[in-house]
């Protein structure tokens, strides 16, 4: 019970949903895309991230970027029309309304998780470390919703195709906490436990005790990011 949630919490976190938003939000279009998106890609996506997190903790792996970038080629193009879709439809500040209200839901279904999940990961002694990263995982996605929430817009009504630099900030934000939900949704799917856990959690440490933007364009993620996601 608690496995499926937590899974169903993820998944809906993937998908792009506001009633409030502009009545010419095509969500029948949306809806079908989502659904076609996850019947076909959804363990591919699962897959890509797990690489991605891989090469994160062992960046002398020169060949980890290009593996990446040609299992996502492949689905690459449609993810893109499905983004474009919803960025074309919707002004910078229901883009970023959208992303704060599932951010906020998936915090709230992972708190009221975190007991049932505790009991049902420590009946395995590996379990533990899941935990552990559970609870980090949990206070690093409260603090990016945070940043989120106080991400100023200036022009809340300009279309969210036309703001690049308040998109991608909120684009990049979705990203890491889909990237680092990957070992728990592995660990709920299949029961494994990626063996860069603490390397993982290393990082989410880090960014939670720094004081400093999210979108540091030095850092070996953030070129990850776009090697993978960019042309």
């Amino acid at each position: 019970m608690i496995s499926s949630e937590l899974l169903q919490s993820f998944s809906d976190y993937m998908n792009w949903k506001n009633e409030k938003v502009s009545h010419n939000f095509p969500r029948e279009l949306i809806r079908k895309m989502e659904e076609y998106l996850v019947n076909k890609y959804g363990e591919d996506l699962i897959e890509i991230g797990e690489f991605i997190l891989t090469a994160l903790t062992n960046p002398s792996n020169e060949n980890a970027i290009k593996i990446i970038s040609e299992k996502y080629k492949k689905i690459k193009e449609e993810i893109e029309l499905y983004n474009s879709i919803v960025e074309h439809n919707t002004v910078i500040g229901e883009y970023k309304e959208m992303a704060e209200k599932k951010l906020a839901k998936l915090i709230d279904t992972l708190m009221k998780n975190q007991e049932g999940f505790e009991k049902e990961a420590s009946k395995d002694y590996s379990g533990i470390f899941l935990i552990s990263y559970y609870m980090i995982y949990l206070d690093f996605i409260t603090k990016l919703y945070l940043m989120l929430a106080d991400l100023k817009l200036a022009k809340p009504n300009v279309r969210t195709i036309d703001l690049p630099y308040e998109r991608k900030i909120i684009n990049l934000i979705n990203t890491a906490v889909f990237l680092f939900a990957i070992p728990i949704i592995i660990y709920l799917e299949k029961g494994k436990i990626m063996g860069e856990l603490t390397y993982l959690q290393g990082i989410m440490l880090y960014f939670i005790t720094k004081d400093r933007t999210f979108v540091n364009p030095n850092s070996l993620g953030y070129k990850l990011f776009l090697a993978v996601f960019n042309d």
